[in-house]
């Protein structure tokens, strides 16, 4: 019994600290409303996006991309309401990692039913429309439901 009780009292002390800790892990972690992992042909990851309700902001965790000299990458909504296709950012290269949403923007991602990344020439497409090099594409998952 010598050593049970020690023993317990560890243990007891583990899991008060590891519940005690927990909510504030939960916290750190971005409050993800929707979220859209772009894949290329062969289903690779290319370009992973999650955005907040709370701040209107949009995460990027780019995969490996060979971008072409004299290009930007741009990305697309397509809206699940009336299937038009409609920019919203252009890039110059993949180190962008936050990007903020403006209104408009977010009513772009939160209509969308897929996100398209393509390659455009510089300063983004001169017509608002994709080009013919689609460099990926992935549906957009809403995970909360919208407030009213």
């Amino acid at each position: 019994w010598q050593w049970l009780a020690p023993s317990v009292a560890a243990a007891l002390l583990f899991f008060a600290v590891l519940g005690y800790n927990q909510p504030s892990m939960q916290q750190s972690l971005p409050n993800t409303d929707y979220v859209a992992v772009l894949t290329d042909n062969t289903g690779v990851a290319t370009l992973t996006a999650l955005t907040t309700a709370d701040n209107k902001n949009m995460w990027l965790k780019w995969e490996n991309i060979t971008l072409k000299e004299d290009t930007n990458l741009q990305l697309w909504a397509i809206s699940k309401r009336d299937g038009e296709t409609r920019p919203i950012a252009v890039f110059e290269n993949t180190s962008t990692a936050q990007l903020a949403l403006d209104e408009a923007e977010w009513r772009l991602v939160t209509d969308s039913s897929f996100l398209l990344l393509t390659e455009e020439e510089v300063g983004g497409s001169a017509i608002d429309e994709p080009s013919e090099v689609l460099l990926a594409k992935g549906a957009c998952v809403r995970f909360s439901e919208p407030k009213t």
